[in-house]
Order: structure tokens, then C-alpha cells, then sequence
């Protein structure tokens, strides 16, 4: 994801998931379908639980239910495509390529769901990038390394343990948002701290993209994604990924 191209870059894991509209037309024998279509790159499938979050305008809160995916992965297991009623998730594990490769499995994987199930909108969609970066010591001043890191003032308690931070920003009128999360990872181990940096960038007004302009706004997440990364790290970070 990283505007600067690193040796030794902390991106574990990029991914893009659409949502569509729950008219669309999916069936028991739409795994199979796009299966078939997927086989040759993408040999290996299973059938998993997962919990699905699905949003109504009627209801001021989302609605969770259990859905069946289905996981189509390459034989490197570096990719996965993942369908499932009204959803469709691509992710690209380490290592990690480039943008216009990741973004041309994201087309890939797009337009058979497009030509099997002929969604009829989408509802939402998003597109996260989650980093790994590994100290050798089991505390580090962040800030040396981050420009985004918990803050605790000089009357409080020093120093502090584990910490989760999540941040929402606005982007396009509140079309959209971006999220920036970071916490320990849990294999951080008592000589050893582990950070997970997440950047995510999320379509807010549900709907509000029409289908057939999902590629312009794919490349603004990537974009903004890109400069909040870069904005995030320290020189002393980037020194570290080389």
C-alpha cells in the first residue's frame, strides 16, 4: 500500500468487500457457478460460518446474522476470493505485490460476481490495509516511531500496558470515512512488541455509489489510504522497513 516502496514493507494483509443490495440474485447454486469460473486460478475452496452485518434504512441500527462463505484461494495461498449472499471480499495476503496488482484482482473477482449474480446495487463497500510492525524490545517510545500512538498526560499513571486506539475521519460531505486503529498484536511476547497499524477507508451513506462507479472510488480509497499511512510513520519507522 506504501506510496514509498520498502524492502521490507509491514503490510500482512490487504482487502476489499463489497455489499450489495439484497434483491440481488444469489442462490445455492451460485458458489458453484463462480467456482467455475474462478477454478483455474484459484483451485482450492471451502465453506465456511460467518457473521454477517447488514444495514437497512429503516433501522437506526445493523442487524447480525450467520451466512455460509464460500473461500476460493490460489494454490500460493497469497490470495483468497470470498462470496457469500450480497457479499463479495478479495484479500491479498503477504506478500504483497503492488496496487495495480491488487486492484486487478479486485476486477477479477468483481466482475464474475457482477456477471453471475447481477447485483442490482451496491450497498456498501470498503477497502482496509493492516500492518504488522515488529520491535525487538518489549517497550519502545511509539512516538519515535508513529505520528498516531496513545497519549497519556504527565498526571496520569506511567507507563501504560496494553492499549487499543480507533479514530474515524470524515472524507467527501460524510460520504465516506477513513479509520485508523492500532493495538498490540496478541503474539507480542514479554521480550517482543508487536503493533498492528490498520488503515481503513469506508463508504458511509449506504447506496451512494452507483455500481457501475466502483472503480474510481476504489482508487480514492487506495489514494487516501496511501497519504494516511505515510502521514502516520516516522522517518525512524521507514529507516526500519528498509
Amino acid at each position: 500500500m506504501n506510496g514509498n516502496i520498502y524492502p521490507n514493507p509491514p503490510l500482512i494483509e490487504a482487502i476489499c468487500e463489497f455489499h450489495f443490495d439484497p434483491s440481488s440474485g444469489w442462490d445455492a447454486t451460485t458458489p458453484g457457478l463462480i467456482y467455475k469460473e474462478l477454478e483455474k486460478d484459484f483451485p482450492q475452496k471451502e465453506q465456511v460460518m460467518q457473521v454477517n452485518v447488514s444495514f437497512r434504512d429503516d433501522l437506526l441500527s445493523p442487524s447480525t446474522n450467520m451466512i455460509a462463505i464460500s473461500r476460493f484461494t490460489r494454490q500460493d495461498n497469497e490470495v483468497v476470493i470470498q462470496v457469500g449472499p450480497n457479499l463479495l471480499t478479495v484479500n491479498h495476503l503477504k506478500p504483497y505485490s503492488s496496487w495495480d496488482y491488487f486492484r486487478t484482482l479486485i476486477e477479477q473477482g468483481l466482475n464474475i460476481y457482477k456477471q453471475i449474480v447481477h447485483p442490482s446495487a451496491l450497498q456498501g463497500i470498503a477497502v482496509r490495509y493492516i500492518n504488522k510492525v515488529e520491535f525487538d524490545t518489549p517497550t519502545v517510545e511509539i512516538e519515535d516511531f508513529f505520528e498516531f500512538y496513545p497519549y497519556m498526560g504527565p498526571r496520569l499513571p506511567q507507563p501504560y500496558g496494553a492499549f487499543l486506539m480507533n479514530v474515524q475521519i470524515p472524507y467527501e460531505n460524510n460520504r465516506d470515512f477513513l479509520t485508523m486503529k492500532m493495538n498490540p498484536a496478541p503474539d507480542s511476547t514479554i521480550d517482543k512488541l508487536i503493533v498492528l497499524f490498520e488503515i481503513g477507508y469506508y463508504l458511509n451513506i449506504l447506496g451512494s455509489i452507483d455500481i457501475d462507479n466502483i472503480d474510481s472510488w476504489i482508487e480514492e480509497a487506495h489514494s487516501r489510504i496511501e497519504e494516511v499511512f505515510e502521514a502516520s510513520i516516522t522517518d525512524k519507522l521507514r529507516f526500519k522497513f528498509q
